[in-house]
């Protein structure tokens, strides 16, 4: 099972704000990177709050 307990409430937020500011090529491969970080079953996380899917 997936050890990941998630970010702080102020992390989450900047790394919003952050994905929002990428185009959307860039933000696919930066929640990619996320997903390989949080282990398995990250990647059905909506990534950014919904900006862009990793399944998609």
């Amino acid at each position: 099972m997936n050890e990941f307990a998630g970010y702080a409430a102020t992390h989450e937020e900047t790394m919003r704000l952050y994905g929002r500011s990428l185009p959307e090529d860039h933000r696919r491969r930066y929640a990619a990177l996320e997903a390989l970080k949080i282990g398995f079953g990250g990647w059905h996380r909506p990534a950014f709050g919904g900006a862009a899917c990793v399944r998609s």
